[in-house]
Formats: structure tokens, C-alpha cells, sequence
């Protein structure tokens, strides 16, 4: 990495170029840039922040196992120098994107990792993202809930129809799953019909319906 000696080099400047890449999906700058800011001679403290950028980054760049490196081997490493909050929210949210991504990518036939990475994805939603719905009724994110909708749809790449259940359980039956997703609709040329409104689903849960 090059540079100027007439800039300082900083925090703010190192998140400011970590986010540019990340959005482009240019991983390795990225990575030059994060192992830059950690060398010994002039140490940039990094947080949690960089993190959720650089995991955002491997997503954008569809290299969700390289994310999840990044996370089981390389975080660790990071927080003996850093102050980088393991609980922050906006990290734990992007590992379950990476589960979700996984379950899109992996075929109808490879069951075993389709269950693994889909059990996963329910374990940072109950126990980490909201690990409080267990025991009282808690308010999800439209995105987080659509989220876990698309999972069991996934699931079931084979037969969509074998997902009904668990999606109707989670609409109806969940007391403690408190969200703003409205799934009927009046039909507008036939006010006496309600359709099942798909509007806040997104393309790979619908698509399949």
C-alpha cells in the first residue's frame, strides 16, 4: 500500500477506503489494507465497525467461506490488539446472511450442508440476534424475519410445498415473533378477495412460489 507521507493515515481514513472496496467487492485491497493498519511499526486500532465492513466486503464479492474465515480465524487474532465488540449486532447479522447466501448456493441435493448451514442460521436468530424471544414476545426486523422465511424455503429446494408448515408456524403460531411483514391483500378489482401479498419477500423466497 502505498503512501503519502503528507497524509496522515488514521481510523477514519483506513474505515473510508475499507468501505470503498468493500462495496466494490475488491477483497484482496481490502486485505491490504486491514493488514496495513495492524503493522507494528505504526498500529491503527481497528473495531467492530472495520469488521462488519470487511465481512460485508467478502459478501459483496460472493466469497462467503473466505467471510466465514475471516470471522472463526482471523477476528480472534484481531481483538488481542483491538477493542472490537464480538456481540455487535450488525457482525452477527452478516454471519447469518452468510449462512443464507450458502443454503441459495448449495444443491437441492447436498442435504447435509443445506441442514447445517440453515441450523446455524436459526441458532445466531434465536440465541444471538435475539436471544430474548424465547421467553417474551420481541420485535424482529422486516429483513432479519424475511430472512428466516427464506431459509426454510431454501430448505426445501426439492419441494417448496415442504416448507409451508414451518413458514405458517412462524407466521401464525410464533406469539413472541412481533413483526410488520403483512402477507394479505385486498384485491383491489374484487374487494371481497384476499390475496397473499409477496411485496416485502424477496426474489428467491418468491420466485419458487
Amino acid at each position: 500500500m502505498m503512501h503519502d507521507f503528507n497524509i496522515e493515515i488514521d481510523i477514519i481514513s483506513i474505515s473510508s477506503m475499507l468501505s470503498v472496496y468493500a462495496k466494490c467487492g475488491e477483497t484482496n485491497k481490502m486485505m491490504e489494507i486491514l493488514n496495513y493498519s495492524q503493522r507494528q511499526e505504526k498500529f491503527i486500532s481497528i473495531n467492530e465497525v472495520t469488521c462488519a465492513t470487511i465481512m460485508s466486503g467478502f459478501l459483496k464479492a460472493n466469497k462467503v467461506q473466505e467471510m466465514f474465515d475471516f470471522c472463526d480465524n482471523q477476528i480472534p487474532k484481531l481483538t488481542l490488539n483491538n477493542n472490537i465488540n464480538l456481540q455487535d449486532k450488525l457482525m452477527i447479522s452478516l454471519k447469518s446472511v452468510g449462512h443464507l447466501k450458502m443454503i441459495e448456493t448449495l444443491d437441492e441435493n447436498e442435504i447435509e450442508k443445506l441442514s447445517f448451514h440453515h441450523q446455524q442460521l436459526l441458532d445466531i436468530f434465536q440465541n444471538e440476534l435475539y436471544p430474548d424471544i424465547k421467553f417474551k414476545p420481541t420485535s424482529i426486523s422486516l429483513k432479519d424475519f424475511n430472512n428466516l422465511i427464506e431459509a426454510y424455503v431454501l430448505l426445501n429446494k426439492k419441494s417448496w410445498m415442504k416448507a409451508v408448515k414451518d413458514v405458517e408456524t412462524i407466521l401464525f403460531q410464533k406469539s413472541n415473533y412481533i413483526h410488520s411483514l403483512s402477507y394479505w391483500h385486498q384485491d383491489i378489482l374484487n374487494k371481497k378477495q384476499i390475496l397473499l401479498d409477496f411485496t416485502y419477500f424477496s426474489t428467491p423466497t418468491t420466485y419458487k412460489n
